[in-house]
């Protein structure tokens, strides 16, 4: 794919991660009657998933022969910190690893444990944010600066 396209789908795709968090992040703010759980657990786990997809086409898009490698290529005094971004979407993919089966799981008579579940998926959105900040910069810092000059 060329490096047009690349971009452009990546765009695109971040944009649909980004509705898709905000989204999620509506589902887990819901205030509900705890009689009333069932649909809000149904709903989150619905929410989570997407994110899971979304986020792992976006993963994935950028690693395999991805913008991530072109910049690397471009830059690669920045190896060190791509590697960083990198080795993030790994914790992501183990994140969710570990949370979904639970979210499959769990039941909404265990609002305990649906909570957790929650508050890990809050923390999970904050970290993806962090890293999608740090990562556009790093790109940016990647493309736009002069190879061996000044930007």
């Amino acid at each position: 794919m060329n490096p047009e396209t690349l971009a452009k789908q990546a765009l695109v795709e971040h944009e649909t991660l980004n509705h898709v968090m905000d989204a999620l992040r509506i589902t887990l703010a819901w205030q509900v009657p705890q009689r009333d759980l069932a649909a809000k657990v149904s709903s989150v786990r619905f929410m989570a998933q997407s994110f899971d997809r979304h986020l792992n086409r976006l993963m994935d898009l950028e690693e395999d022969g991805g913008y991530l490698q072109s910049a690397r290529e471009r830059q690669p005094h920045l190896w060190n910190r791509f590697e960083k971004r990198r080795t993030e979407h790994e914790s992501f993919r183990e994140t969710f690893r570990l949370l979904l089966p639970s979210l499959e799981r769990v039941s909404s008579e265990d609002e305990t444990l649906f909570n957790n579940l929650c508050h890990e998926l809050r923390d999970l959105l904050g970290r993806v944010d962090v890293h999608s900040k740090a990562e556009t910069a790093l790109l940016q810092e990647a493309f736009l600066l002069e190879v061996g000059g000044e930007a």
